[in-house]
């Protein structure tokens, strides 16, 4: 019965302390005027901070000749760390 109930805690004690980072990007096509939001998820903390560098690079400029990233999102665990918006064109 003690193994069990350690195996458990120690599964408990690896999914709490395991860290999930999500990424949203929002982007608008300029012409045909739809949004759509791109999400990426990892538990890869290099990953994570690597894509965040991207990200706040690119907030604002033009992934194809019609459509930009509008809003970038980042969250760790679900819960929501940070958010950029670009700036109006106009």
């Amino acid at each position: 019965m003690s193994d069990k109930i350690e195996k458990l805690t120690s599964d408990l004690s690896r999914i709490m302390n395991s860290n999930q980072y999500r990424v949203e990007i929002d982007t608008e096509d300029m012409v045909l005027g739809f949004r759509k939001t791109l999400t990426t998820r990892t538990k890869n903390m290099a990953k994570w901070l690597r894509l965040q560098i991207k990200t706040q690079q690119d907030i604002g400029r033009f992934i194809s000749p019609t459509v930009r990233i509008m809003e970038v999102r980042w969250f760790k665990n679900g819960q929501h760390i940070r958010t950029l918006k670009a700036l109006p064109l106009n």
